[in-house]
């Protein structure tokens, strides 16, 4: 959904117009008295009677076929139409100043660009340091989103490799206070992991990512160039450091010190479209608020309208 007045990055839908096309082509291109006199444009703007009366044209034609969206010009502040106050669509009508070619008596023509708001999302993208507890939201993503879901982290690929990656320079290091460095081996294999995981999405396949990016911006930058062309949720999972450390020990499987050591470096300089915080929200909660922006508008995770 776009934030209340912003100005979204639209992404163009197709959209049958068939009988509208048809109807604006014999309004517009054939229609009488188009004169200087006739024409006559507003004393407290610089739109033409004429020009009214095809924005108010334009807009009965549309909402025939289109129960609520948003109207927009150059030559007025964008309209909506409907019942539904943050419509998905939204219609770019844009005559090629047809009080000039009026003056003119000259026929003009008009270019109308419907754009969706609502994007299909293919992959989405948590990162967060560990114990941020980014493996509990996959699972409850898993459940609350209606269709099948695929879940990759970098756990699971740490587990694939021999057991030799952890013991060299090459591979991937853990040092005792919780670092970790990883070497040019364990990348080679992780660019080509990350490569299949965008092929499965090519192929069809919804695809949640549980990763740290310990490069920060850089990761998410490979990250990009492997998706790119995909529709990707970038989700920053934000957790306090104490809070982190705190269910490390009390997990007993990690080295203690890697929560506080990863819990800022892996959001540095990363651009998100959301952020969930697990210091005080259950993981279900945070599930739920990132199918809110996984779902279609107007559909909430936990079943209830999102439209008042």
């Amino acid at each position: 959904m776009h934030p209340p007045g912003s100005v979204p990055q639209c992404v163009e839908r197709n959209f049958t117009t068939g009988k509208l096309v048809t109807e604006w082509k014999r309004s517009v291109t054939r229609s009488p008295c188009r004169s200087e006199s006739r024409n006559r444009r507003q004393a407290d703007n610089f739109l033409s009677e004429y020009d009214l009366w095809m924005h108010d044209r334009y807009r009965h034609l549309l909402t025939e076929i289109v129960p609520s969206y948003v109207y927009a010009s150059e030559e007025a502040d964008p309209q909506v139409i409907g019942d539904d106050p943050d419509p998905d669509l939204c219609v770019l009508v844009d005559p090629l100043d047809t009080s000039e070619l009026a003056v003119r008596t000259l026929y003009g023509y008009t270019h109308v660009l419907v754009y969706s708001y609502a994007v299909t999302i293919q992959v989405i993208v948590l990162n967060g340091g560990s114990s941020a507890g980014k493996s509990e939201i996959v699972r409850q993503l898993q459940a609350v989103l209606p269709q099948p879901w695929l879940a990759f982290g970098v756990d699971s690929l740490i587990e694939a490799m021999p057991q030799s990656m952890q013991e060299s320079d090459a591979g991937i290091e853990f040092a005792p206070d919780g670092g970790v460095s990883v070497g040019p081996e364990f990348i080679a294999l992780q660019a080509a992991w990350m490569e299949g995981i965008a092929a499965m999405v090519r192929a069809g396949a919804r695809v949640i990512i549980d990763d740290l990016f310990l490069g920060g911006a850089a990761t998410q930058q490979r990250w990009q160039r492997v998706l790119d062309g995909l529709d990707v949720l970038w989700v920053g999972v934000m957790c306090d450091s104490a809070i982190a450390a705190e269910r490390e020990r009390s997990r007993g499987d990690r080295i203690e010190g890697m929560a506080v050591a990863q819990a800022k470096v892996v959001h540095e300089g990363v651009v998100y479209d959301l952020r969930v915080d697990t210091t005080r929200t259950e993981s279900l909660d945070c599930a739920k608020i990132i199918a809110d922006h996984v779902r279609p508008s107007g559909e909430r995770a936990d079943g209830a309208s999102a439209t008042p």
